[in-house]
């Protein structure tokens, strides 16, 4: 049952969806969990109930603020710019599946099959085509190495195409107009114990972002981050039809709130200041369209 909530002074009109208890999630801002006719959003909560699937994806449309239970899974699921969304769900003693949604007709479907026991680092990220899944993967910890795991799901096979000690919050996401790269974060510094007990996000080095080429795994390095710009804060998002990355940056000397901390960035470019001066600036998102 949704409460209405008032209206603000510009005429914004604010309402509550939400009255239970249970924990609930926008999911993740950089992508906008939408139809792509914009009549409903995705939002999910927590249900232990349903245990293993304990997170519950919710499609409310809306104006009615009516809701459905779309899908029961696993935390991390994805979304595209044409309005697919998918999530991946356990079915005991067999497999994880992931499930696609076109969410303005409802309709659902599995496209791949995971062994039960999968384990990925961040969200998984989506081709435009829908031909390729991508996600990160813990290789070792001993000596420290995670990877890039590809899946080509026309084929139904997995392939790491990109390793590197510092890829533990990968963050990955396709490029979403023609889908020829991935975005990957680059935590520099990051560190762990022999039993994979994190002891340090990013070091002293800072995070910076680099492309991942699809399938083949050719990198390009980005110039954003030490030493072109302070630190990213990790939080990025792709500005479809550009090729480029809207991203923050820590708020700090030439980047400090006064002057602005949110840039764009693209292979073989600087960064490139954008937004407007006395914000600070941290989680970003991008519409799909690339305007704003």
């Amino acid at each position: 049952m949704s409460i209405e909530l008032g209206e603000l002074s510009n005429g914004v009109a604010l309402t509550q969806v939400t009255t239970d208890t249970r924990d609930k999630s926008n999911i993740y801002c950089e992508l906008p969990y939408c139809s792509a006719d914009s009549r409903v959003f995705v939002y999910e909560q927590k249900n232990s109930g349903t245990a293993p699937n304990t997170t519950e994806y919710i499609a409310c449309e809306f104006g009615t603020w009516e809701t459905e239970v779309i899908g029961r899974g696993l935390s991390g699921p994805g979304m595209t710019h044409s309005g697919i969304f998918f999530y991946k769900r356990v079915i005991p003693n067999k497999c994880q599946e992931l499930v696609r949604i076109d969410l303005r007709t409802g309709k659902q479907r599995v496209i791949h099959e995971f062994p039960e026991g999968l384990q990925t680092r961040g969200l998984g990220t989506l081709s435009p085509n829908e031909r390729y899944y991508a996600y990160g993967v813990t290789i070792s910890y001993h000596p420290k190495m995670f990877g890039i795991e590809l899946v080509d799901l026309e084929k139904g096979t997995r392939e790491i195409i990109n390793t590197d000690p510092d890829i533990c919050n990968p963050h990955t996401q396709f490029e979403p107009s023609e889908g020829k790269q991935i975005m990957v974060q680059h935590n520099r510094g990051c560190e762990f114990k022999p039993d994979g007990t994190r002891l340090k996000l990013v070091g002293d080095e800072g995070a910076t972002e680099y492309l991942v080429d699809i399938p083949d795994g050719k990198v390009t390095r980005l110039q954003v981050g030490l030493p072109h710009t302070p630190s990213i804060t990790g939080h990025e998002a792709w500005i479809a039809g550009a090729n480029e990355i809207l991203l923050s940056v820590r708020a700090e000397g030439e980047y400090a709130p006064d002057k602005g901390n949110l840039v764009k960035v693209s292979a073989n470019k600087p960064a490139e200041r954008v937004g407007t001066p006395g914000y600070r600036f941290n989680h970003v998102g991008t519409s799909p369209c690339g305007q704003y």
